[in-house]
């Protein structure tokens, strides 16, 4: 079980986008697999991740407010402390957009 498995794939992505973005502020590393930092939206959140029990992990933001669900900022922290997640994000990614590219060519043939 990852963060990333837990999260939507509109959370996945835009958490993805967050971290691309620099929107991450201090990163505190707590133990092995607990994580602490505070990530920019449209306020500051404070995020702390589980990497091993991820529904245990928490952010200020509302979508996270009152269940357990995974937001974009835990995602985005995710992605700044585990390198082969962000690897593997960046290969999804830049295979879509050759995917984007080769359709626009035969269409356009």
């Amino acid at each position: 079980m990852s963060i990333f498995t837990k999260a939507s794939g509109n959370s996945y992505w835009r958490g993805y986008h967050y971290y691309k973005d620099n929107r991450i502020k201090d990163i505190k590393k707590i133990s092995e697999d607990f994580f602490t930092t505070t990530v920019m939206g449209t306020k500051e959140y404070n995020v702390i991740i589980d990497l091993s029990h991820p529904l245990k992990s928490t952010c200020t933001c509302p979508f996270v407010e009152g269940n357990h669900k995974i937001c974009k900022h835990m995602v985005a922290l995710g992605f700044a402390v585990s390198k082969e997640d962000l690897k593997e994000a960046e290969k999804i990614e830049k295979a879509y957009f050759e995917e984007q590219k080769d359709r626009e060519t035969r269409y356009q043939e």
